[in-house]
């Protein structure tokens, strides 16, 4: 081995412990003619860190994906002004970066790449900068101030998802693509700002819409108390509402048409939602993990309910699914343990696997139509959808009439009973608001009623002598709307 060649391999020995602990790595890439450098894995990065303008007389043109990824001791970092992009995971999870400048020639952030940066308090994006990927600044728990750059045309979904301190935004002009989600679970934010000459979106009152307002997209999820959704909305976004942990009721217009994926989830203290008549379509974990909502009226129009639309429901008490329904999903209504009872119209025609699971105070429910089918196969064969970890069971009532019964559906024992009550023949005698209550003999009928179509009380329970009889309200004068409902 001649002398050079041994001289060579002596001095890339003797560099190799320098090179592990480089505070930045760096790596040569080639297109062709035109050498650049790249900063690679860089794992002992700590303190501040300055990623250099060039690499060996070549430029550094961008930072590779999980560069400094878990670089927990690495408290700032300068970026040069060579660097035009910032790949995927390239800062993930480095909680003590707490100072970030951001080169002039960056156009691009990657996806998750300072997501878990939770020391960051303030991000200003250069002019240059043109998108912001997936989750790129998610769980950056103490960040307040965000500074979107007047070039920045896209955001990617739940780019600021759990940035619980970002008390205020404001999207600029150039912005024509928001993801689902952009500002979920950023619990102290009150207002979502629009440049007034963005040609795709719109604010009102803090409250993010498309330009014609037709699609509620984002309500801040500092928004407290009670609010009344716009009666030009005809659709909410995937996570319009999602984590607005301090809203109380929302009014919703009859000109809504679909109830959005996770729109109202995790709304904690949510009690009332007034769905307008519109409403068709609940969608994928609509409500779930609304504990405080104790009451909902599911609108005639709706045709189907998604999966875990209601999941983890646990203040509901009882449940009437209206006929027009076709469908309840997966896990629909499980671990909604307050549930008692439940009425089932006899439009359904497929309820999905374990759709009111572990609802362990649930004891009877009551099918109007023919028996569904669960997940495709006959209610029979299923032992998921009533399924508990509990010992508690209850039983499936079904009328006379309807077809398809078994000795079991979802696990539960069926029983037939009386046909449900009619109601007909409203009038007012002797000063006294009534109507005529028709079943069959020997039936126990229960007239319960409601001045919101929420909250119910019983009014009235008696067993029929015959097949009719009149029912007599003496404090309808007491009220200025009430609805009935006999059962």
């Amino acid at each position: 081995m001649n002398t050079v060649v041994k001289s060579l391999l002596l001095a890339f020995v003797l560099s190799l412990p320098l090179l592990l602990k480089a505070q930045v790595n760096y790596v040569l890439t080639t297109n062709g003619a035109v050498v650049t450098a790249d900063v690679t894995s860089s794992p002992n990065a700590s303190g501040n860190v300055i990623v250099a303008d060039t690499y060996g007389n070549y430029p550094v043109v961008s930072i590779q994906e999980d560069a400094f990824a878990n670089c927990t001791s690495l408290t700032g970092i300068t970026i040069s002004t060579n660097v035009t992009s910032i790949g995927d995971y390239a800062f993930y999870n480095c909680s003590g970066l707490a100072a970030l400048t951001l080169g002039s020639g960056v156009v691009s952030i990657g996806n998750y790449t300072f997501n878990g940066c939770s020391s960051l308090t303030s991000v200003t994006m250069d002019n240059n900068i043109t998108s912001v990927g997936i989750y790129a600044f998610a769980s950056c728990y103490y960040l307040a101030s965000v500074t979107i750059s007047t070039n920045v045309t896209s955001i990617g979904n739940y780019t600021f998802y759990n940035c619980s301190s970002l008390g205020s935004v404001t999207i600029p002009t150039s912005v024509t693509s928001l993801g689902a989600g952009v500002f979920s679970a950023c619990d102290a934010l009150t207002n979502i700002a629009v440049a007034a000459p963005n040609p795709v979106f719109s604010s009102t009152n803090g409250v993010l819409f498309n330009k014609a307002q037709t699609t509620l997209i984002q309500c801040p999820a500092g928004l407290a108390g009670s609010y009344t959704i716009p009666g030009s909305v005809t659709a909410l976004a995937d996570h319009a509402f999602f984590s607005c942990s301090s809203l109380v009721s929302v009014q919703v217009p009859n000109s809504l048409i679909i109830i959005g994926t996770n729109a109202f989830a995790s709304c904690s203290s949510l009690t009332n939602v007034a769905l307008g008549t519109g409403v068709t379509s609940i969608e994928y974990e609509a409500f779930a993990s609304c504990s405080s909502l104790a009451g909902i009226t599911i609108p005639g129009n709706v045709i189907s309910i998604g999966a875990d639309a209601f999941f983890g429901c646990s203040g509901l008490t009882s449940m009437f699914i209206p006929a027009n329904v076709t469908s309840i999903g997966d896990y629909a209504f499980s671990f909604c343990g307050g549930l008692t009872n439940v009425t089932i119209g006899s439009g359904v025609a497929n309820v999905g696997v374990y759709a009111f699971a572990n609802c362990n105070n649930l004891k009877q429910a009551y099918f109007l139509g023919n028996a569904p089918r669960v997940d495709g196969i006959l209610g029979s064969q299923d032992a998921t959808v009533f399924s508990s970890f509990a010992i508690e069971t209850g039983a499936v009532y079904y009328y006379p009439g309807t077809s398809g019964w078994g000795s079991t559906f979802g696990g539960w024992p069926t029983v037939e009973v009386f046909a449900p009550p009619q109601i007909s023949g409203a009038t007012l005698q002797g000063g006294n608001f009534g109507f005529n209550i028709t079943g069959v003999s020997s039936q126990l009928v229960t007239v319960v009623a409601s001045t919101n179509l929420v909250n119910w009380q019983t009014v009235w329970t008696n067993t029929l002598s015959g097949t009719s009889t009149n029912f007599t309200d003496t404090q309808w004068k007491n009220y200025p709307l009430r609805f009935y409902r006999a059962h």
